[in-house]
């Protein structure tokens, strides 16, 4: 069994109990949705068009634009993802800077402040 970054989800078992468990190990009240709509929100806050984000979290667009748009948007998504790839670096190595209350991180992985 693989174990993710985020203690007590695995990759290899994706069942609903992991939120469970990342909540016992964190005492954080979590859901996997949770990782979803952080991601999704600070990708927009980046200037990452909101539609390339729907297409990352597989949302259908709907309307008469999306009938004719049969773009799969694949460069814009994995450009997207590298973006918040280097965010998520900065994050964890500590090159991002948190002093707002508004950026404030709460680590999940125990021993980790």
């Amino acid at each position: 069994m693989t174990e993710s970054p985020i203690v007590g989800l695995s990759e290899a078992d994706p069942d609903d109990s992991q939120p469970e468990r990342v909540k016992e190990t964190s005492g954080l009240d979590f859901s996997a949705h949770d990782l979803r709509r952080t991601a999704a929100s600070h990708m927009t806050g980046m200037g990452i068009p909101r539609l390339v984000v729907k297409k990352i979290l597989g949302h259908v667009c709907a309307g008469v634009t999306a009938v004719y748009d049969q773009h799969e948007y694949d460069f814009e998504k994995m450009r997207a993802l590298r973006i918040w790839n280097e965010r998520l670096v900065a994050i964890l190595s500590g090159q991002e800077d948190f002093s707002r209350e508004e950026d404030k991180i709460v680590w999940l992985r125990l021993g980790v402040s």
